[in-house]
């Protein structure tokens, strides 16, 4: 062993240079989902709108009545889901009762348990555009968690149809900074001498990535966990993140205008047309270089094999690798876009979380 710590490194990273832009075809990778996740991904893809009017990238007023009125379709649909509150605390915030919030957060937190618990910030998933995280599918979540031993600070930070790049960063920001403070951690017992966690899913993993860069060089954040984090809304660009993109896309000419539409909105409404942002490694971090992530707190990545964004998170971890920085990454096979409808690996996912985050809080 010795030896091989005093070994020569011989092996030198070398930046993949691309010869040509490869031709995917779309759909053709779909045959990989299991058969849950595929009846999952037809019926979310009858809810999309068959042969969709193209949508004007530089009408703000026109992106945000779009996305609203698909926000509120989508959240109808989940808005009625059971609730089960047994072990668990709800506390609702704002920022007029709390100082140093900017936004509301709603704190999840276990029954019974008199030892300090591990913090975490939670940020919730929705192309940074839509949602409020207040929704039935997300409190399910935050208070799963909660039974497994965490604390967790739930940001409702200000969605980009409201406010563009940076406010929703900012919020989430200053959420994390607020619940690892003396003054929070002495109010609901969070362990004392270790900063908080960070996880989000797909928006929220873009979300919870910049705001750990954001905080890099303090002690405010122990760990960071990003569920297909969505670090570039304009994938087609780049031959190291669309071949998933396409590939994991159904093949219905009568569905393609609304899912261009759907990338747009999402794309326009948190950077606008023509802004420098769209390039932006606080807005987008797949465009972080590697002094960007240098020393960013411990990381963990999971990805989704049937994913569209799925080689996003590859190329992240790769970045963070090469960066010296702590990181693992873990791939559902089978799955699509953070396994939706997949109760088991919900599960799953939730207690390998924890267990990463008491890893990196416990000791």
């Amino acid at each position: 062993m010795a030896a091989l710590q005093e070994a020569e490194v011989l092996i030198e990273y070398v930046e993949p240079v691309p010869t040509h832009k490869p031709e995917y075809v779309r759909g053709s990778g779909l045959w990989k989902l299991s058969n849950q996740q595929r009846a999952v991904y037809e019926g979310m893809n009858a809810m999309g709108i068959k042969n969709d009017t193209p949508v004007a990238i530089d009408d703000r007023t026109e992106l945000v009545k779009r996305i609203v009125e698909l926000e509120d379709k989508f959240s109808s649909i989940v808005g009625d889901l059971p609730i089960n509150e047994e072990g668990t605390q709800k506390i609702c915030l704002t920022p007029e009762d709390t100082e140093g919030l900017t936004c509301d957060v709603t704190i999840y937190l276990p029954e019974g348990v008199e030892e300090p618990l591990p913090g975490l910030v939670r940020i919730h998933g929705g192309g940074m555009t839509m949602f409020s995280g207040k929704e039935a599918m997300f409190e399910i979540g935050d208070r799963e968690l909660a039974k497994l031993g965490i604390a967790v600070c739930a940001v409702h930070f200000t969605n980009s149809h409201v406010e563009a790049f940076p406010r929703g960063l900012n919020d989430c920001v200053n959420a994390a900074q607020w619940f690892a403070s003396a003054e929070t951690k002495e109010r609901f017992n969070l362990i004392r001498d270790k900063g908080v966690a960070l996880y989000g899913e797909s928006g929220g993993g873009n979300l919870s990535i910049t705001t750990a860069m954001s905080l890099k060089g303090t002690d405010t954040i122990s760990c960071l966990c990003a569920l297909a984090p969505y670090t570039n809304g304009e994938a087609e660009k780049y031959p190291d993140i669309a071949k998933s993109y396409t590939e994991m896309q159904y093949d219905l000419p009568e569905y393609q205008q609304y899912l261009e539409n759907m990338g747009n909105m999402l794309l326009y409404l948190y950077t606008p047309e023509g802004s420098e942002d769209i390039t932006n490694p606080l807005a987008w971090p797949y465009h972080a270089n590697e002094e960007d992530v240098k020393e960013l707190c411990p990381t963990l990545i999971m990805i989704n094999e049937c994913d569209g964004i799925r080689d996003q998170g590859y190329v992240m971890y790769h970045k963070l690798q090469k960066a010296g920085v702590t990181s693992n990454l873990i791939e559902y096979a089978g799955t699509g876009h953070c396994h939706m409808g997949e109760p088991v690996i919900q599960t799953l996912m939730f207690k390998t979380l924890v267990d990463y985050i008491k890893y990196y809080t416990l000791q």
